[in-house]
């Protein structure tokens, strides 16, 4: 795991990393290492290391100008960013290091609800962070199961005397 090696010291450092992103409507650039990013993920690695990339000018590359990502969900990115570079998977307490990072960019993992952890499962879909995907998909699961509890408390069962009425009458033929 990368975490031991204290790569998180140096994500979003101006001065070590060698590519940026803006992402939504940031208008304030998140650098990244391409080394770890192509070394986690099959998008990043196409992205990066290509020059044919249908993504991005190659000159921006070369310029060290930040990539835009518009469409993508900031504090999903950000997640994605911490995943791939100490391995924190959803369900752990994210490590201390990532405090600062995330509150500048005023992402709280506890305000995320299920449209905010689909938004971070579908970039780690598109991103082939598998390990990251299977987690956030448990997360999504957990938070639709205590969903279905919610709903499924709200609908009004009916009482033994009623459904023992209910059950006569129609073995009556009579009208409920």
């Amino acid at each position: 795991m990368t975490s031991a090696l204290g790569f998180l010291d140096f994500l979003d450092d101006p001065e070590l990393g060698d590519c940026s992103f803006l992402i939504g409507n940031s208008t304030a650039p998140i650098c990244a290492s391409k080394m770890l990013l192509v070394r986690a993920s099959p998008f990043f690695y196409t992205l990066l290391t290509k020059t044919h990339s249908v993504f991005i000018e190659t000159t921006a590359l070369q310029a060290n100008e930040p990539i835009r990502f518009a469409d993508w969900s900031l504090p999903a990115f950000l997640l994605a960013l911490v995943h791939i570079y100490c391995g924190w998977l959803p369900g752990n307490p994210l490590p201390a290091q990532t405090n600062a990072f995330l509150a500048k960019h005023r992402c709280v993992l506890s305000d995320f609800d299920f449209l905010s952890w689909q938004a971070v499962y579908q970039l780690a879909r598109m991103l082939e962070l598998d390990q990251f995907a299977v987690a956030i998909n448990l997360v999504l699961v957990d938070k639709l199961a205590i969903e279905h509890l919610e709903l499924t408390a709200k609908i009004k069962k009916p009482s033994a005397t009623e459904t023992r009425a209910v059950a006569a009458a129609v073995s009556t033929g009579a009208t409920v």
